[in-house]
């Protein structure tokens, strides 16, 4: 009886061992066991990573409005820049309360009706003297343009001594150059004396009239110069 009792025992214990080495192998050949924990790593990592995806995303985008409202802001920097830079320095603007006012306030406009001189490109000119003074003038649009030289020529400014080939060149340069096209009347009067030279260009926009003055004994500088202001006001 005792030899049977023992003889029980160890069968039994052979069997429980045997059983543990079974699950043993079964858990090692389960792919199901090592999907579920590929599975269970991959789900614990991606709100990870799609967080991590989401924050890049939203530093670049931010970055890129950054970058658009800069290049924006730059363009319209450069814009204002461009515009002051066209606005010269001489530009005067006067204001009045009623356009007749402005119109009064033109200096020696009229509509030249006799002509004598041919200044090209069809434009036919008024030339007078008098006084000690020779006058050339003429209208383009509706601007009155005048000149007034001494007819001494030792009075006369050296860099434009001719009055008629300053005329002639005033002439050829607003073909391709154009002025400001006043809603009133415009002029520009050029005076050729030496020792006290003077261009003065003034046009009148309904209540205003915008000036410039240059004592530069450079006509054609002068209306670059409002030309360049009449663009850009």
């Amino acid at each position: 009886m005792h030899i049977r009792s023992i003889m029980m025992g160890i069968l039994v214990v052979s069997i429980t061992l045997a059983g543990c080495n079974t699950n043993l192998e079964a858990a090692d050949d389960d792919p199901n066991a090592t999907t579920n924990e590929t599975n269970e790593a991959a789900n614990d990592k991606q709100p990870n990573e799609a967080a991590g995806t989401s924050s890049e995303s939203n530093v670049e985008q931010s970055h890129n409005d950054d970058n658009s409202a800069a290049n924006e802001s730059n363009r319209n920097n450069d814009d204002n820049s461009s515009k002051q830079r066209s606005i010269p320095d001489e530009l005067e603007k006067h204001t009045f309360n009623t356009s007749e006012e402005a119109a009064n306030y033109m200096e020696g406009y009229r509509n030249i009706k006799q002509t004598n001189i041919d200044l090209g490109f069809g434009i036919e000119g008024s030339r007078d003297a008098g006084a000690g003074h020779q006058y050339i003038s003429w209208n383009e649009g509706r601007w009155f343009i005048g000149l007034d030289y001494p007819t001494d020529t030792q009075y006369v400014t050296e860099k434009y001594p001719n009055n008629t080939a300053l005329a002639k060149q005033m002439v050829s340069y607003l073909e391709s150059h154009y002025l400001p096209a006043p809603q009133g009347k415009g002029v520009i009067k050029v005076r050729g004396f030496k020792d006290s030279p003077q261009v003065k260009i003034q046009w009148q926009v309904d209540k205003v009239v915008y000036e410039i003055n240059s004592d530069k004994n450079n006509p054609i500088e002068a209306i670059q110069k409002a030309i360049d202001a009449g663009k850009s006001l």
